[in-house]
């Protein structure tokens, strides 16, 4: 029960998030509204951004480069292996986009 929260941090920002005593105080929040908007930025030096806030039993694909994160809708069941939840995905986005599937003959 309960839920996760996807926070991407940038690394170079270390040094300020090291030094700045209030960042839990700060981290909670940004969280707390990520709840309703999407992304919320930890600070105003942009240090980390909370991407996502989903129930913890779904695993949430979630691409992360360039200083962002962004969820990718598809949600998988948390109880497969990492190779039935990949398979899974990948039906799921095929379909979204008017794909199918179908495995090539070994």
């Amino acid at each position: 029960m309960g839920f996760n929260t996807t926070v991407v941090v940038m690394n170079d920002m270390l040094s300020t998030i090291e030094k700045d005593i209030r960042y839990g105080e700060k981290l909670a929040h940004a969280v707390l509204t990520a709840s309703i908007e999407r992304p919320v930025s930890v600070d105003g030096a942009r240090s980390a951004i909370v991407v996502a806030t989903h129930h913890n039993h779904a695993m949430l694909p979630i691409l992360v480069g360039r200083n962002m994160g962004v969820p990718i809708s598809g949600a998988v069941d948390w109880a497969a292996t990492p190779e039935v939840m990949e398979l899974e995905l990948l039906k799921k986005l095929a379909i979204k986009h008017g794909y199918s599937l179908r495995r090539r003959p070994r």
